[in-house]
């Protein structure tokens, strides 16, 4: 089968990528200045390559992808194609790349395959626009995908082969989940149709073990769960994140040795935040700490509870 992935091309700029190190040279990657990867297609390109399949990652409408040489026909170049979404506000932009990749698998919507955020948000206007209905949620299963199996395709880990390390930030960090959802389910809030089941944990342990033993020991560890606090399996969290090497004061075992860091990068939500969590967040070497709150009056409110507990001392 040949699997192309799309990423639409909604960047406005190139990221700044070289800074300027100790020695004056301008040589070295960062990753806070690049693009944040395209989980879900990473995970996916895992899952095909997984399957004996050939994959193809491209940005934006590439018409390349319609030249193959005499190998094969514009109606047999693409068995499938991936077609991931962010933001709303680039409804245009997407609908644009749908109907664009229409034509390199011939025609049919039936091999065009769209989710990610605005594609569970906004489903059936995407569907209104292009003709083609999206996979809405979490993609945890090959049926969602009309493939058997009974994989969860959302715990594979990424394939980071895919991506240009000057674009994107993989170059000293892996991506991962230890919860999905959040219990709060708040009207206005997008999660609860992103992520409809809040699930307390996730053993990321065996994910970070194979991704260290193909690309090597990365420093920085970057959690995108939504409301890892309100999980009650908190402590089995932050003991699995101990046990990978993400507490105080550990290193990498490759040279040059860097420090470990761990940044839960939607925030810690401070409606959640405690002494005993502070006692166990404390094992771990967060950088930089975000602290969320989605009401002024939380700002207030936990100021407020702080200075009453030094006063107490």
């Amino acid at each position: 089968m040949r699997v192309l992935l799309v990423e639409p091309d909604y960047r406005k700029t190139k990221p700044k990528h070289l800074f300027t190190n100790s020695a004056g040279s301008r040589d070295t990657v960062k990753d806070e200045t690049l693009w944040y990867p395209q989980l879900g297609l990473m995970k996916l390109s895992q899952f095909h390559k997984d399957r004996g399949d050939k994959v193809k990652f491209v940005s934006g409408c590439d018409p390349n992808v319609f030249s193959v040489g005499d190998l094969f026909s514009p109606a047999d170049l693409w068995d499938r194609v991936y077609i991931t979404t962010l933001f709303t506000h680039n409804f245009k932009k997407i609908s644009d790349t749908i109907h664009f990749y229409i034509d390199a698998v011939g025609g049919t919507t039936r091999k065009i395959f769209v989710g990610g955020i605005m594609a569970s948000l906004m489903a059936d206007d995407i569907f209104e626009e292009t003709g083609v209905y999206p996979i809405t949620g979490i993609l945890n299963s090959p049926s969602k995908i009309r493939l058997s199996g009974d994989q969860d395709i959302d715990l594979i880990p990424p394939d980071y082969e895919i991506l240009n390390p000057n674009l994107y930030a993989i170059n000293d960090t892996y991506y991962a989940y230890t919860t999905r959802g959040c219990s709060n389910c708040c009207a206005w809030c997008g999660v609860p149709r992103l992520e409809p089941q809040y699930i307390p944990y996730i053993d990321i342990k065996p994910t970070i073990s194979f991704l260290r033993q193909k690309y090597g020991d990365k420093s920085r560890l970057c959690l995108m769960d939504n409301n890892v606090l309100a999980s009650k399996e908190l402590e089995k969290i932050v003991h699995d994140l101990v046990c990978l090497g993400y507490g105080n004061d550990s290193y990498t075992n490759n040279q040059p040795s860097k420090q470990r860091v761990v940044d839960f990068n939607q925030g810690l939500d401070a409606s959640y935040m405690n002494e005993e969590k502070m006692k166990l967040l404390a094992n771990l070497n967060i950088k930089p700490f975000r602290v969320a709150f989605d009401r002024v009056q939380e700002k207030r409110q936990r100021s407020e509870e702080h200075t009453s507990e030094l006063q107490s001392h």
